[in-house]
Formats: structure tokens, sequence, C-alpha cells
């Protein structure tokens, strides 16, 4: 996946394709979807990158767009949350939590 550092800081273009035609957004293997909420979350690396992808997944989950695991979404954020991710521990802040428990409350 295309670092955002990367593209702001250097213009890198994620549209660039490897040897396999995976474009660089999208990871080596074409598998990291830059618009994902998961990969968001996973990837995070402040505080407000944390709250606009638990804000992209409230707007997934109410225009049902996808299927939702509300156990693996809980299990990222905790992940996140003591900084086993990109995400340093301190960045996860309050209003980042209560998004986190909007999004799986959300879910049912």
């Amino acid at each position: 996946m295309t670092s955002p550092l990367l593209v702001q800081a250097e213009g890198a273009d994620g549209s660039i394709e490897n040897w396999d035609g995976n474009q660089a957004k999208f990871g080596i293997d074409g598998d990291k979807d830059p618009e994902d909420p998961m990969n968001m979350l996973d990837q995070c690396k402040t505080t407000n990158e944390a709250l606009a992808a638990l804000e992209a997944f409230l707007k997934k989950i109410a225009a049902k767009d996808g299927e939702f695991d509300r156990g693996a979404i809980g299990l990222m954020g905790m992940q996140v949350k003591k900084g086993n991710k990109e995400l340093p521990k301190e960045a996860w802040s309050p209003e980042c939590q209560a998004k986190l428990t909007e999004v799986i409350q959300s879910l049912g």
C-alpha cells in the first residue's frame, strides 16, 4: 500500500503497477484497498487517521456497503488501542475509544 507520507511529501504515484499488475496503492499482492476501513485502521499512525478509519466504518455500515465482522473490527480496534499496530499507544484518544464503541454498537 502506498504510504500516505510518500504520497503527500514526495508525490508518490499509487497507480504504478508492479510486475504482477497490482497498483502500488493496493500493496504488493493487490489486497490492501486504501479505502477499506479495516486497512485504514490497521495502517493508521495518528489519532486523526484512526478517527478517519472509524468514521469510514460508520459510513459503510450506514450505507450497508459490505459485510462486517463485529468481532474482527473489535479485535483490530483493541490491537490498535494497545499499540500492537502502527498507531502509538498514546495516540489512541478517548474520542477514538468512543468512536470504536459507536462502530461496534452500530453493528447490533
